[in-house]
């Protein structure tokens, strides 16, 4: 099965899932397949999980050696299924019955290929080895336990907010957008606001009409009410239109918000990676220094014959 022996669809997965093996070339010949529809991560972590959910305990060992080959040769190509997989996993863990030592012994070991590769985040690593062996009760201690609380707060683990169905704008533009709404804006504007709350009494109280007697004092609070009426009409329709506009600039921040949140755990899942390379580099180099440390000084070797030995002939090596 190729990667791209066959479209992406729902349906298609789960057959797959179900068809899925022990066997290398099967994990691996699907793994290559999900790496390739990888912008469908969310919809197959999806079905995967409700594998999952529904295996016995055997068959979820399985499926979790798909999941490790899946992040761990995806992680060049984009942040799709390690992102996915960040999220559900501790569900994932909680669904596996680590009574059975085989289980156990299989789980910890793809711990450790994940420590020693560096595959998803310290903190997540260790909250799932917590869910394999539970670390030892302490005495309670509410110093400790609100330390506890407080490093389980760094850990994100919750899935992301539903994307907003505004396109997030550019920060410029947003900018923009609420330096507008800093100035002349109706409900900040004191004139009318001390023009409309100094109505006489007479426009609001019907009561009060009981004390005109004559039409030319009628007639003065007519033209009173109407001069009333427009103005509030008119301060109405402007308070409504800023109101719409203090409504799509709030969307605008969420959809910011949201976008510079999910950049925010692109940028996280980055940084453990290349920690993980950085590492790598620096246990090379000293790799290196000790190698170097051990190879001989060729400007102490004797030079009685004018240099080095010359070296065997192919005949003198095999006689």
């Amino acid at each position: 099965m190729s990667s791209g022996s066959s479209h992406f669809s729902s349906s298609g997965l789960a057959k797959k899932l179900r068809d899925l093996t022990t066997s290398q070339q099967s994990v691996q010949s699907l793994s290559n397949w999900l790496i390739h529809y990888r912008k469908h991560a969310k919809i197959a972590l999806e079905v995967w999980q409700r594998e999952f959910n529904k295996a016995n305990n055997e068959r979820k060992v399985t499926l979790l050696y798909l999941a490790n080959d899946v992040v761990q040769n995806s992680k060049r190509k984009g942040p799709e299924y390690r992102r996915e997989f960040t999220i559900i996993m501790p569900d994932i863990f909680k669904g596996l019955d680590f009574g059975d030592a085989s289980i156990k012994r299989t789980v910890t070991r793809i711990l450790s290929v994940w420590e020693e590769r560096n595959v998803f985040s310290p903190e997540l690593r260790q909250a799932l080895r917590n869910l394999v062996e539970p670390p030892p009760q302490a005495d309670t201690n509410p110093l400790a336990d609100e330390a506890s609380a407080a490093k389980r707060s760094k850990l994100d683990l919750s899935p992301p907010a539903t994307p907003p169905v505004r396109p997030a704008p550019e920060a410029a533009e947003l900018m923009k957008r609420l330096m507008t709404l800093q100035k002349d804006q109706p409900s900040q504007d004191m004139k009318t606001h001390q023009q409309v709350t100094s109505f006489p009494p007479e426009v609001y109280n019907s009561t009060l009409l009981s004390s005109i007697k004559d039409k030319a004092s009628m007639e003065r609070l007519n033209s009173q009410v109407e001069s009333t009426s427009r103005a509030l009409g008119d301060y109405v329709t402007k308070l409504d239109k800023e109101l719409k506009e203090r409504k799509e600039v709030q969307e605008l921040l969420e959809s910011f918000t949201y976008q510079q949140k999910q950049q925010l755990k692109e940028t996280k899942l980055n940084l453990e990676e290349y920690k993980g390379k950085l590492q790598r580099v620096k246990l090379m180099r000293e790799e290196l220094k000790s190698h170097l440390a051990s190879l001989p000084d060729l400007s102490r070797l004797p030079v009685a014959t004018g240099g080095l030995a010359p070296l065997p002939t192919a005949g003198e090596l095999f006689r």
